[in-house]
């Protein structure tokens, strides 16, 4: 396997998911593979610039691994 495709698909903070899928594709990039990620359904507000958790969400963010 050469390429991965990771499919984001829930909302960046309230779930582990889209913040994990991240270090995934971070991972296979360092082992040298290709790795894309797909961002669907409220999977796509990860992708907002300078986006903060709100509130009591202690969740790092998400947009530091999409640079």
């Amino acid at each position: 396997m050469d390429t991965v495709l990771i499919i984001v698909d829930k909302a960046p903070y309230g779930y582990e998911d889209t913040f994990s899928a991240f270090y995934v594709a971070i991972a296979c990039l360092n082992k040298g593979m290709n790795a894309d990620v797909l961002l669907t359904g409220d999977g796509i507000y990860a992708a907002i610039k300078d986006q903060t958790p709100c509130g009591s969400v202690n969740y790092p963010k998400v947009g530091e691994l999409t640079y």
